[in-house]
């Protein structure tokens, strides 16, 4: 994702539909793209110890009578009591969870628990928010899922993938999804793929969607499970042939009109590329993200080239998106090139077969937002 900040090219775009940013392969100053929770205040401290107990009253010895007789001696004065200890202050509350901030998972779903397990390398990563959509104009039950992972660790988080376990009560399993994050291109080893990994204290978003065989109700899942890991990848660094991106914007979309959005810019090309894509996914006033769209341009684009992409968020919004999250990914070279087609160690076969899931699973769910399309009620469907 490309960010204005920290030297990654993730981008977060915190302003509203006029807001343009520009981010480039190196780059660039700025800020991150999420916002950490607000801390709670330190609870007050406990009052000072209780004050020493008063000291008894000694005892008077009335004088003994004159005579041979001594005075009986006076009664020794009551040891005072002991003072109270005063007690402990309560701890300050903790702070409400920010974007990306560990905490409460920003959910549609209310209290619903959703519950986060992970592989000890994915340790560090962190879900921010949830968002399970049905379409309710859907004919054939489509539902769609955005999630948004932060990765608060100290190394890039390479090939992120989610697998989501939505449940009813009783544990019986309503809806079972799986996604990849869209990530930064970076470049691993020898492999002329872009793998797509979230730079340290960045973030990401994640898209998958299904057509089950009946309708999923959302008021009726008790608790989702969710599973997320990666491909440990050693000496994953920024692609040096990761393109420049100027202009970045959401607009309307002049086809659908109302509710529908793009995200339009112009990339231009450092290096030769090839089968070059362009995802952006969309944020809500909830702050949840809400719609996913992409742009692709397949063929060849020499470095110094430019290419204008509209990437159009595939879900209506009720409300113009206040930011949004916008990747690329590519091939080094020309298409016809096999330069870079070399056998690979297995350290690397192994990313390369997780880049080949990835594209794979993207396929399928592309294929699942055309069939979503062609189902779709007539009065839904601009006019030609």
């Amino acid at each position: 994702m490309k960010n204005e900040g920290s030297g990654t090219r993730s981008l977060a775009m915190g302003a509203l539909i006029a807001g343009v940013v520009s981010f480039t392969a190196c780059g660039g100053g700025g800020t991150p793209r999420t916002a950490s929770g607000t801390a709670g205040q330190n609870g007050s401290a406990g009052s000072t110890a209780g004050g020493a107990g008063a000291n008894g009253t000694a005892g008077s010895g009335s004088t003994g009578a004159a005579g041979s007789a001594s005075g009986a001696a006076g009664a020794t004065g009551a040891a005072g009591a002991s003072g109270v200890a005063g007690a402990t202050g309560a701890a300050g509350a903790t702070g409400a969870a920010g974007s990306g901030a560990t905490g409460t998972i920003a959910s549609n779903l209310g209290a619903t628990p959703i519950n986060v397990s992970k592989t000890t390398d994915a340790a560090s990563l962190v879900l921010v928010s949830s968002n399970l959509v049905p379409d309710p104009m859907s004919t054939i039950n489509y539902v769609e899922w955005f999630g948004e992972i932060k990765n608060n660790g100290s190394s890039p988080a390479c090939l992120v993938k989610v697998t989501l376990d939505f449940q009813s009560g009783g544990g019986t399993s309503v809806l079972m999804l799986e996604g990849y994050a869209d990530a930064d291109p970076y470049e691993i080893g020898t492999l002329d793929l872009t793998s797509p990994c979230i730079p340290p204290g960045h973030s990401a978003g994640v898209w998958s969607n299904d057509l089950p065989s009946s309708a999923v109700k959302t008021n009726t899942i008790t608790q989702v499970n969710v599973t997320i890991s990666l491909v440990a990848s050693t000496g994953a660094v920024p692609h040096p042939d990761a393109p420049s991106v100027t202009g970045a914007a959401i607009a309307t979309d002049a086809t659908f009109g109302a509710g529908n959005y793009d995200v339009k810019g112009t990339l231009t090309a450092i290096n030769t590329i090839y089968n070059i894509g362009l995802t952006a996914y969309f944020r809500g006033s909830n702050g949840l993200l809400v719609s996913h769209g992409e742009d692709v341009h397949l063929d060849t684009l020499l470095a110094g080239s430019p290419w204008s992409f509209s990437a159009r968020g595939e879900s209506m919004v009720s409300s113009t998106p206040t930011g949004f999250l916008a990747t690329d990914d590519f091939i080094s070279g020309a298409k016809t090139s096999n330069a870079n087609d070399v056998a690979l160690p297995e350290p690397l076969l192994r990313v390369s077969d997780e880049i080949t899931a990835f594209r794979s699973l993207r396929q399928n769910q592309r294929a699942r937002v055309g069939i979503r399309a062609l189902s779709a009620r007539p009065s839904a469907l601009p006019t030609p």
